[in-house]
């Protein structure tokens, strides 16, 4: 990926016509709103199993950015065998799975976890950049609806629509509104597809 420096991005930026420039969101983009990663979701994951499986409380592990505590719980599952190694693409899937294995269960824990949160001063600013039509396109691998909602906190009759792998036939019927781009994804991939199973 090449990287531009922010001082030459900002002065391009400022000499693009609206609507010449995308965003793409990624994992991070909503850890502001109090959204966990999917590598701090893992851990939990781990923890839970690993705790349940040992018969111990999980505050003795509450503190997951302990290398001391993520050492303990890797090498639990690194000597059971089998299992999708540290920071593989797999691991987030297989212990969301693991830790829930009831498709309904699996979606009232994404639903608990987006629930009641509110974007962060970056949805807003991005908000900002959509309404005034910087910004036509917006492209997010999150799972979390917070570009939208950052969206209608800057003007709540903002017209735009949402593509995701649920309405993606949309796209063969193509109109001027402006799009979030949902990328197949977490939500569909990991999160959702745990529970779309069921």
């Amino acid at each position: 990926m090449t990287k531009i420096d922010k001082k030459i991005f900002l002065r391009s930026f400022a000499v693009r016509p609206n609507g010449s420039l995308n965003f793409l969101l990624g994992a991070g983009a909503s850890v502001q709103a109090n959204i966990p990663t999917a590598g701090t979701l893992i851990w939990q994951f781990k923890r839970k199993l690993y705790c349940e499986a040992n018969n111990v409380r999980e505050e003795k592990f509450k503190d997951l950015e302990s290398e001391r505590n993520r050492s303990t719980i890797q090498s639990y599952f690194e000597l059971k065998g089998g299992l999708p190694k540290l920071s593989s693409s797999d691991e987030y899937s297989f212990y969301f799975e693991k830790c829930y294995p009831n498709s309904i269960d699996r979606k009232a824990f994404i639903q608990r976890i987006v629930q009641g949160k509110n974007p962060s001063i970056g949805h807003k600013c991005l908000g900002v950049l959509f309404d005034t039509q910087k910004v036509n396109h917006i492209w997010t691998t999150n799972f979390d609806e917070l570009i939208e909602s950052g969206i209608k906190s800057i003007n709540n009759a903002s017209n735009f629509e949402t593509i995701s792998e649920d309405n993606k036939h949309q796209l063969d019927n193509l109109n001027k509104l402006q799009r979030v781009n949902e990328l197949p994804r977490r939500k569909r991939t990991g999160y959702q597809k745990a529970y779309a199973q069921g």
